[in-house]
């Protein structure tokens, strides 16, 4: 600012500007699954959270009611996991998830759903088969930006894993001596380790816990042995069940008859 008269000097009275601020990229803080809920519970609050999502991707005009929520299974772990994650963006950008999943050691990431504006997926693992898997999320600021100018973060989970397939309890086999019943069996499981083990005679309810034959449970599969004493005489059914660490329980029972 200048001017020709040397006795004036020029002053600013108003000064406007006109800024566009950088794009900075989400931020992925932590990807993995929402701890378990109580049996029957949990079931519940999967089949909620799949309406809820039902209805958000509805179109505002669209006045069908969403579906009831179904009773939940009474026993046996869900195969329904709720995946979580954090995320932020620190220009104040609304988020969308794409969300993967890969078998671990796999190469090729296969896409479990897209477009997410909730940081939290009810993943329904009965479509897989058991083992270990990864979970990816992608976020992207895509919906507050230019395509060209969009950008994204992505974050991969700590191995999760998949089990929805009981124990095999076999080579059952029981010895009896006077009111003494020895009972061996073996229980194995294809994914993960066997963690429990009990019998029950002549009941549904009064279950007694027994441990493996190497007194620690810590592999996929276990040799049990144990003694029931002061059994009456005649015919008793004995039943046997072993849990495995998802919580897949395996069931047997068997007739045994005391002559003594």
């Amino acid at each position: 600012m200048q001017t020709r008269d040397d006795a004036v000097t020029p002053n600013l009275e108003q000064f406007e500007a006109a800024y566009l601020r950088a794009n900075e990229p989400p931020k992925i803080a932590s990807v993995g699954e929402q701890a378990p809920l109580e049996r029957g519970v949990q079931a519940q609050a999967m089949e909620r959270l799949r309406q809820t999502i039902q209805a958000r991707a509805r179109s505002s005009g669209d006045s069908t009611p969403p579906p009831q929520p179904q009773p939940a299974q009474p026993q046996g772990p869900q195969p329904v996991r709720l995946l979580v994650w954090q995320a932020g963006d620190s220009n104040g950008d609304r988020l969308t998830f794409d969300l993967y999943f890969r078998g671990q050691g796999e190469p090729n990431w296969i896409r479990l759903e897209k477009n997410l504006v909730q940081p939290l997926f009810p993943w329904d693992t009965s479509t897989v088969a058991d083992g270990w898997y990864e979970i990816k999320v992608v976020a992207s600021d895509r919906l507050d930006n230019p395509a060209d100018a969009a950008l994204e973060d992505f974050r991969a989970s700590d191995p999760i894993l998949i089990d929805n397939t009981p124990p095999i309890i076999e080579k059952v086999e029981t010895e009896v001596r006077g009111g003494e019943v020895t009972v061996r069996f073996v229980v194995r499981d294809a994914t993960s380790w066997i963690t429990e083990a009990a019998y029950a005679v002549d009941s549904a309810e009064d279950w007694h816990a027994v441990g493996p034959a190497d007194g620690l449970f810590d592999s996929p599969r276990e040799e049990i042995r144990f003694v029931v004493r002061d059994i009456p005489k005649g015919p008793h059914r004995l039943a046997i069940r072993a849990s495995d660490k998802a919580g897949n329980i395996a069931r047997a029972a068997v007739t045994v008859t005391v002559k003594e």
